[in-house]
């Protein structure tokens, strides 16, 4: 991604260093990102980086709500699994005592035939708990899938936005060489502007260079 340096843009920085090569030295050397006319250039490539952050975060507004409502979901389903866990740990063989156990209406029921009544009672409630904890996982498992893909979402428009960012500075950069250089060669004392003035951008955000979009810092997201 880049953006062209065109003729017209090169001849008005160069007019512009032919222009200041008349002035003294005190009235181009003095200010962080330059002589007035860098500073103009360095400004107007900031101004454009920030349109471009404006642009990002308003790209992923959407997707970051939605991103909110995906954590919620899997955090939830995390909890509720965890708690099923505990419940499934929790179930033990019936003891004979508890086998023998008489409900209501089994006053003259066989005692085997109670036995088996409760030895089934148990084994729906652990049928039932370990296919409640497996629809837990499941919906874990969805929730994290849906995470995932809405962190990756965010990410890759964090980099497109790097991306134009990076092409805006380089653009600003290559436009204030430009002038810097012509400046250089024709004012009386450019050797010793050359000391004092760069072509860098100044003031680039740190967001620019960043690995991750802070949009997902601290947010658990993978």
């Amino acid at each position: 991604m880049r953006v062209p340096y065109g003729p017209l843009a090169r001849t008005v920085d160069w007019l512009s260093a032919g222009r200041d090569a008349a002035l003294d030295v005190d009235a181009l050397v003095g200010g962080e990102a330059g002589t007035p006319r860098m500073a103009l250039l360095n400004q107007s490539g900031l101004h454009q980086v920030e349109q471009e952050w404006l642009r990002y975060k308003a790209s992923v507004a959407d997707t970051l709500a939605q991103l909110v409502a995906a954590r919620a979901r899997r955090n939830g389903a995390a909890a509720a699994l965890q708690r099923a866990l505990a419940e499934l740990d929790r179930v033990t063989e019936p003891s004979e005592e508890q086998l023998g156990t008489r409900l209501g209406g089994e006053e003259r029921t066989a005692v085997g035939v109670i036995r088996d009544r409760r030895l089934a009672e148990h084994q729906r409630r652990c049928v039932a708990q370990t296919a409640q904890s497996q629809e837990l996982r499941d919906e874990l498992g969805r929730a994290d899938v849906e995470v995932t893909r809405l962190t990756e979402l965010v990410q890759h428009r964090f980099e497109l936005a790097q991306a134009h960012a990076a092409a805006i500075l380089s653009y600003a950069f290559h436009r204030r060489l430009a002038y810097l250089s012509r400046l250089l060669r024709r004012h009386p004392d450019g050797r010793q502007l050359g000391r004092s003035l760069r072509a860098d951008v100044v003031g680039r955000p740190e967001w620019t260079i960043a690995d991750r979009s802070p949009d997902l810092h601290d947010r658990g997201d993978r």
